[in-house]
């Protein structure tokens, strides 16, 4: 099946959608070349320049033999025997597709094969041309449009476990709304939306499918305009509402200015468009008001698209189309799936920044929107509780900096969610003040299914510019954090209430050159803080609160080391306690040899990152009583003298220092402290603080006799504050890996396993967005199952090796990654029932496989800060 998915990818995603509209254009002007590329006939040549990325490790001979077998199947399932790129679909979706009342489910032995392929195009997609051509074979209809974002599987068993109740503990609220849907339907209805795209669409985030030169945003502007007139188009079309002649639309297309189609755009919008109860928004002209009225539950804003897709497919199944509308439809879908590539993650590369990429650029068509902006809530919120049998959600958010800030948008997320709740599975508005007249304050509530998790970004550190100003790393960073856990210091001690619905803090993005001491003292701040309040307004309005921890470390790195190191440098520096959480720590449970593997055994990162880590490897394994070979600790000795003399060799010759590898890593100790302590060059308590911030790290690891220490208080002084340390610590560095080195990382990461485990930290494992991020490329490579392998495996010898960690599963960004939470455990379950032992058989069975998905589901509850 593999080869079909392949080329289901090629034929509905990377072949080009400007030559397919010029083959289109071409037909109308009678010119040659019509025949090359359209719905019933793709020539080898175009076939090959968007299959070329996708069957990569195949000759063109090869691909010419796809090519031939494809044209086959062009023919099957089709009316009359006619060719039709949409024959395709039905020929893969009766394979992994099922309904259970009517509604479009997944059959569960093809739940990875459907998450492959599904991820790259979107479920809409197979769903409405599935029921399309079933409906018509079994002459039935479909009315109902708006099942669940992610369909479910056909997994009773599972469903069965699952309706017990999840924790969902990892959940970045703005990236967790079907973002794609809103932002199509938002482009397709307001051409104003695509007037305004802006320079943040000129990088190509998926360069595989577009194969023409890199677009630019008046690229997007043009593609997502044609679009919008195809869709309005062939609505009209479905409903019998107009009758345009081929060269009228196309024309219409054909024309740069697109005539000002926007108008009748926007006619459609208040002639057919739904008006929500309550606030009157119009969301999609194709959600018409005279749909079905189970159309309008909390996946409303997905039914429009959905109803547009199905009656096109129809159309299409049964003949009555005609060869340009087959077209025309075929562009919409083309440009439809490239534009997704660009908002949802489906490229092949690794690593946070790629995901922060999409990230960045998740709420450009729906800001300035109110009738999208609520919806996110409602997508996110009501709909991800109505869907599934979430107990407990811990919604991340970016906190503001100021209190009066922090309170507003938390009030403008559970006011925009109680504005779209259309059933009473969510509590009554926690803003049902006591007292009207305190705008800012929040109503008591006992439970409520949802509460905060408030994150402080990471940025990377970058060399300033002037040589004259000494300023600490990521001092920038360090100075708006400040003033975020400022703010919401304030705010938890103003308002009893918000201290009920905020529960812990994190620190997220990208790891990579923001160390976890960057955001120590603000971390260890919070956790540590007991709000008094000014305003005593309810009785018990001065108890105090604890916040937990929970920290993104060891999930993007440039080398393994930096990954253990950095989740290391946050149980230390960030004062974990037992009950605190690790984000993602993917560093702590991937195969250590198949990393270096991928990485042919180099590695290449700054000079400072390099020397941190060479230091951290020769104590971290003294810490935990492994032996380095002597050709290994020679290495890293080498390694060290070489690297301390370029970057730190200046300064410690002019203060005297003999840089050592013992005193080196006594200053990497006192990198929990904040840096204005050693801003003199040594150690001072000091009156800088106008509060308590915590500003010494209380880890017994780091006591007064190393801050005293002269030489390690000089160098901590050079990381900080020496322009030229800094400077020559960013240049690169390629470090060749060698047996003994991967042989010993492996042993300091199995040791720290038990020791975090010992520690009582949890873990926040995510499997799509770790598959999707990191390095590893197949579920059942998933860190998870070293972290904890209870009730799966029973040989004392295996279950020994294993530190039995306690882990959750989580979705991360499920907007992002196109998942759900049950999902999430779907493909586990799935990846487990299809692992083999050494002789082919079955590794585990159903009963292991299930027991061990109710374990992860209840320590969920158990991790959980509620």
């Amino acid at each position: 099946m593999e080869i079909q998915r392949k080329c289901l990818d090629t034929i509905f995603r990377r072949l080009s959608a400007e030559t397919l509209f010029q083959s289109i254009l071409d037909e109308k002007h009678y010119l040659k070349g019509s025949n090359d590329f359209a719905y019933d006939n793709i020539s080898f040549s175009v076939f090959q320049k968007g299959a070329q990325k996708v069957f990569f490790n195949y000759s063109e001979d090869e691909i010419h033999n796809i090519y031939e077998s494809l044209k086959t199947e062009l023919k099957l399932f089709g009316i009359e025997n006619k060719k039709s790129v949409f024959n395709l679909l039905p020929h893969y979706t009766e394979q992994v597709l099922t309904t259970d009342d009517k509604f479009p489910i997944c059959k569960y032995s093809e739940v990875l094969n459907w998450r492959e392929l599904s991820n790259k195009l979107g479920q809409d997609l197979f769903t409405t041309s599935y029921l399309a051509y079933r409906d018509l074979k079994h002459k039935e209809s479909t009315y109902v449009f708006s099942w669940r974002p992610v369909i479910k599987t056909d997994n009773h068993r599972l469903h069965k476990i699952l309706d017990k109740g999840m924790a969902e503990n990892h959940y970045h609220l703005g990236g967790s709304t079907q973002i794609f849907p809103l932002s199509w339907i938002s482009a397709m209805n307001h051409y104003e939306v695509i007037q305004k795209m802006s320079s943040s669409f000129e990088e190509v985030l998926d360069s595989d499918v577009l194969n023409q030169a890199e677009p630019s945003n008046h690229y997007w502007s043009v593609q997502l305009k044609r679009a919008a007139i195809i869709r309005a188009h062939l609505f009209g079309v479905i409903n019998n509402m107009h009758d345009f002649n081929k060269d009228n639309i196309l024309s219409i297309l054909e024309d740069p200015l697109f005539s000002d189609y926007s108008n009748h755009i926007s006619a459609l919008r208040f002639s057919c468009g739904y008006k929500t109860e309550e606030n009157g928004y119009i969301l999609d002209y194709c959600l018409k008001n005279s749909l079905d009225e189970n159309n309008f539950n909390t996946n409303r804003s997905l039914a429009g698209e959905r109803y547009f897709l199905y009656h096109c497919f129809r159309k299409i199944y049964s003949g009555e189309f005609t060869a340009t509308q087959n077209n025309l439809f075929y562009l919409y879908l083309l440009i439809k799936a490239q534009f997704r590539s660009e908002l949802v993650q489906v490229n092949d590369h690794v690593g946070f920044k790629n995901f922060s990429n999409y990230q960045d650029r998740k709420g450009f068509f729906v800001e300035g929107l109110k009738c999208y902006e609520e919806e996110v809530y409602n997508l996110a919120l009501n709909a991800t509780f109505e869907d599934q049998s979430i107990r407990l959600l811990e919604a991340r958010i970016m906190p503001k900096t100021s209190p009066k800030q922090i309170k507003k948008s938390i009030k403008y997320i559970e006011n925009s969610q109680q504005k779209t709740l259309l059933s009473s599975n969510l509590k009554a508005s926690i803003f049902d003040t006591i007292d009207p007249l305190l705008t800012d304050s929040f109503a008591e509530i006992k439970e409520e299914p949802y509460f905060y998790v408030l994150h402080f970004p990471k940025k990377a550190f970058r060399l300033d510019k002037d040589k004259t100003v000494e300023k600490c790393r990521n001092y920038n960073l360090r100075r708006d954090n400040k003033k975020r856990a400022l703010a919401i210091g304030q705010a938890l001690a103003d308002d009893y209430n918000l201290r009920k619905r905020i529960k812990g803090i994190d620190g997220c993005s990208n790891e990579i050159g923001c160390r976890p001491e960057v955001l120590a003292n603000e971390i260890r701040y919070l956790s540590n803080y007991n709000p008094i309040s000014s305003y005593s307004y309810f009785k018990d309005d001065k108890v105090g609160m604890n916040l937990r921890i929970t920290f993104h470390a060891g999930e993007d790195f440039l080398d393994l080391v930096d990954g253990l190191r950095a989740i290391d440098e946050t149980i230390l520096f960030l004062n974990l306690k037992r009950g605190d959480r690790l984000g993602h720590a993917l560093a702590l449970g991937i195969n250590v040899s198949d990393y270096y593997k991928i990485k042919h055994y180099k590695v290449i990162l700054t000079k400072q990152d390099l020397l941190d880590n060479v230091v951290w490897i020769i104590y971290k394994s003294q810490e935990l009583n492994i032996t380095l070979e002597p050709n290994l600790r020679n290495n890293l000795c080498s390694v060290f003298e070489e690297l301390a003399n370029e970057i730190y060799g200046s300064f410690a010759k002019k203060e005297g220092i003999q840089l050592t590898t013992y005193t080196y890593w006594n200053s990497w100790k006192l990198r929990g402290d904040h840096p204005e302590l050693y801003r003199g060059g040594k150690y001072e308590k000091t009156d800088f603080f106008d509060f308590d911030y915590t500003v010494y790290c209380s880890n017994p690891m780091i006591s007064d006799t190393i801050r005293q220490n002269k030489d390690a208080a000089l160098l901590y002084y050079a990381y900080h504050y020496d322009y030229k340390v800094k400077q020559e610590g960013l240049e690169k560095y390629i470090y060749k890996v060698e047996t003994t080195f991967i042989k010993t990382v492996a042993e300091i990461q199995h040791k720290m396993q038990f020791e975090i485990e010992k520690q009582g930290i949890a873990i926040e494992c995510n499997p799509t967005s770790n598959y999707l991020i990191g390095t590893f490329k197949r579920f059942d490579k998933h860190p998870i199952l070293q972290f904890h392998n209870s009730l799966l495996e029973y040989e004392p010898e295996k279950l020994h090796n294993s530190p039995q960690l306690c882990v959750s599963i989580n979705t991360d960004d499920q907007g992002v990654f196109d998942t759900y939470l049950e999902n999430e455990y779907a493909v586990m379950a799935s990846a487990l029932e299809k692992m083999e032992d050494e002789d082919g058989n079955k590794k585990y069975s159903s009963d292991q496989i299930y027991k061990w998905i109710d374990d992860v589901r209840k320590m969920g509850f158990e991790q959980s800060f509620q």
